[in-house]
């Protein structure tokens, strides 16, 4: 190996490297670590707070998730 190729990636210039597209990857960790940041600053009036906006939005698909979180819980209970 030569000296030249190792470090022709390390001389590139921050303007060299915005120009280029990123990994798909680094953009997805990037979206999970802002999403996540954003969670942990959530606190629980703003998680139901989101939960019953939610509910009003999509009243029939609150009902149903409701049903069968309460079945799940029922079974749980039960056993």
């Amino acid at each position: 190996m030569s000296s030249e190729n190792e470090g022709s990636t390390s001389a590139e210039s921050p303007a060299d490297q915005t120009q280029r597209p990123q990994d798909p990857c680094c953009k997805l960790y990037e979206q999970a670590a802002a999403e996540l940041d954003r969670l942990r600053e959530m606190t629980l009036g703003d998680v139901v707070d989101g939960a019953l906006e939610w509910v009003k939005r999509y009243p029939g698909t609150g009902v149903t998730v409701a049903a069968l979180v309460g079945f799940l819980v029922g079974r749980m209970i039960r056993r």
